[in-house]
């Protein structure tokens, strides 16, 4: 059943089927909903308009752009940080790239994960199947027996989906002189997982023999319209020097203004949903039909009903099919920042007589 609501996306949503508690989503931090994330928004807009009508590369620069991309490579540890219009759009310019390389540079192996995400697909992406850890440790062997090749490994930096950290470890096996660069995904874990919430990019940067592309859209934890590409500054270059970051209209300047001005409302909020997160694991446990990690706030099921019982007493969980959307439902309870203790106690107590019923 697809509901629909005008409200911002906040721990409570009026709907055409009432109000419903939402456990659903990408907005872990619940910044839609907050009022000083809202200001800041707000305060962007006037200072510098609802949007830039002009290219990234043009003569005139809007300033706040550059301050911002300066922001994220000091909060993050990186040489290099472009904006774009949309985490999609970040992906779709890795991949761009990947192509240009792998055209100038035909030897170069190139190999998507299992489930890598759309956004960074090229033309060159071939099915895979198994786990990921599976995938990498393949890959790990074949540059061992074959270093003298150039290597583009294309991958998400966790299975959203299904609630799965992935494991990076392997590529401390990766031998010496080895040319190997990794495109990641981390639209699903920066803000929230890693070290201080700064996700994968500090994890990649610890493997010598690895040069990291990091793409991630900032509309999830992160609460704007915008995405964000972080890696060396070699590659940051031929990244940001082309036709198509050229032909890209940017993100909202407001979106680049707030960046400057909400790290502590982000850590405040990544602290809150920590606590939220493990409330929700001590009472969703127990029910042995869930899948989690622990700290990260999504709880995977494959237990068909519960999404239409919660539904009739006011919870509104995910259940749809992705990222094949001629695929499985899946259903997901997502844990918010704004949730309360009543919230999640609710919840526990709803999936304890959904249970008690079948």
């Amino acid at each position: 059943m697809i509901l629909h609501t005008n409200d911002p996306i906040g721990r409570m949503l009026r709907t055409e089927r009432g109000e419903m508690r939402y456990f659903s989503g990408t907005s872990y931090l619940a910044l839609p909903s907050h009022a000083g994330f809202r200001q800041l928004l707000a305060e962007g807009m006037e200072r510098h308009g609802n949007n830039f009508g002009g290219s990234r590369t043009a003569n005139l620069r809007l300033a706040v752009y550059e301050a911002a991309e300066q922001f994220w490579q000091q909060h993050m540890g990186a040489e290099h940080a472009i904006l774009l219009s949309s985490g999609f759009m970040a992906g779709q310019l890795a991949a761009w790239w990947l192509r240009q390389q792998v055209h100038k540079h035909p030897e170069t192996v190139v190999s998507y994960a299992p489930r890598t995400h759309q956004a960074l697909w090229s033309g060159l992406e071939t099915r895979q199947d198994g786990s990921f850890g599976q995938w990498l440790e393949a890959m790990v062997a074949k540059v061992q027996r074959e270093q003298n090749r150039p290597y583009m490994l294309v991958c998400n930096a966790l299975d959203s989906v299904k609630a799965e950290l992935y494991d990076f470890s392997p590529l401390a096996d990766l031998p010496e002189g080895a040319q190997v660069t990794l495109i990641a995904d981390d639209s699903h874990g920066i803000g929230i997982t890693g070290e201080a919430g700064k996700g994968i990019f500090s994890t990649l940067q610890r493997f010598a023999q690895v040069q990291p592309v990091v793409v991630a859209s900032l509309a999830k934890a992160c609460g704007l319209a915008a995405g964000l590409i972080l890696t060396n500054t070699h590659y940051g270059r031929l990244l940001s020097h082309n036709a198509f970051f050229a032909g890209a209209s940017p993100c909202a300047p407001a979106c680049a203004y707030a960046m400057l001005h909400a790290a502590p409302i982000w850590e405040a909020q990544r602290l809150q949903l920590a606590e939220n997160v493990e409330l929700a694991a001590e009472k969703l446990h127990p029910f042995g039909i869930f899948k989690f990690t622990e700290g990260y706030p999504v709880f995977y099921t494959d237990v068909q009903g519960l999404y239409e019982f919660l539904l009739e007493r006011g919870i509104l969980i995910s259940a749809f099919p992705y990222p094949d959307i001629n695929g499985p439902t899946v259903t997901r309870v997502v844990v918010h920042a704004a949730h309360t203790p009543a919230d999640i106690d609710f919840l526990a107590r709803a999936v304890e007589n959904f249970l008690s019923q079948k």
